[in-house]
């Protein structure tokens, strides 16, 4: 449960990006559809997989790893594209000074700027990628429905052969994305303040139950506390 006596948080969702910049959400282990940048503001984090634990301020975590992330005080978490070169860049390094970037410009964890907020972490643009994917996920944000039968036809591959191809770009199963892509259209949704409902159905899940449940499945938190958080 977020620590609702900690700075207010914001969530920002910009295409196929979001961040979150606030405080701890203390979640137990799970994995997440894209890889994700963490960053201790305030204080070093504990993480946690199947390796061990390790203590740090700034962290990559690959799509589908399992983890547990412990920390005080405020966190930013950057979800990155999973069809972008962000994640294949970053593993050559993170900055070593990306702490200390986000601390040296406060006004852009509240300025609500997501391109600004991913331009401080020195993330590259867009990459080219296999075109009938990409061409699948255009799809895909605009019909959060197509199946994965749908979405092979769109490529012209196999459904078996297709899923094989768009977890080699994404790094993470097809519907596991898509799912990431139906939480991210409701969750903006609700931001702009529609119900749970209203954001579950916008964005194809049969209700707000449904929602409630894919989100607390990829994120082992349940999206009223995550907007309680944000409403504080």
């Amino acid at each position: 449960m977020p620590d609702l006596c900690s700075p207010r948080a914001i969530v920002l969702i910009c295409g196929a990006r979001a961040a979150y910049v606030g405080p701890s959400l203390r979640l137990t282990a799970h994995r997440n559809a894209v890889a994700v940048v963490a960053v201790g503001l305030d204080a070093p984090f504990a993480l946690t997989d199947e390796h061990g634990a390790e203590r740090t301020d700034v962290a990559l975590i690959a799509p589908g790893r399992k983890t547990r992330l412990e920390g005080e005080g405020r966190l930013v978490f950057l979800y990155l594209d999973a069809f972008s070169s962000d994640h294949q860049a970053l593993r050559r390094g993170l900055p070593a000074d990306l702490r200390t970037r986000f601390e040296a410009r406060p006004e852009v964890l509240d300025s609500g700027d997501a391109a600004e907020l991913f331009g401080l972490a020195g993330l590259p643009l867009r990459g080219a990628r296999d075109h009938r994917i990409t061409a699948a996920v255009r799809r895909l944000d605009a019909e959060l429905s197509l199946s994965t039968a749908s979405a092979a036809r769109l490529t012209g591959l196999s459904p078996s052969r297709f899923q094989v191809v768009f977890r080699r770009e994404a790094g993470a199963p097809y519907r596991r994305y898509r799912t990431w892509r139906r939480m991210a259209a409701a969750l903006s949704a609700a931001v702009a303040g529609r119900s749970l409902t209203e954001a579950a159905h916008a964005a194809h899940f049969a209700s707000s139950a449904h929602f409630s449940a894919a989100f607390r499945g990829m994120f082992c938190l349940s999206p009223s506390h995550l907007l309680a958080s944000l409403e504080r």
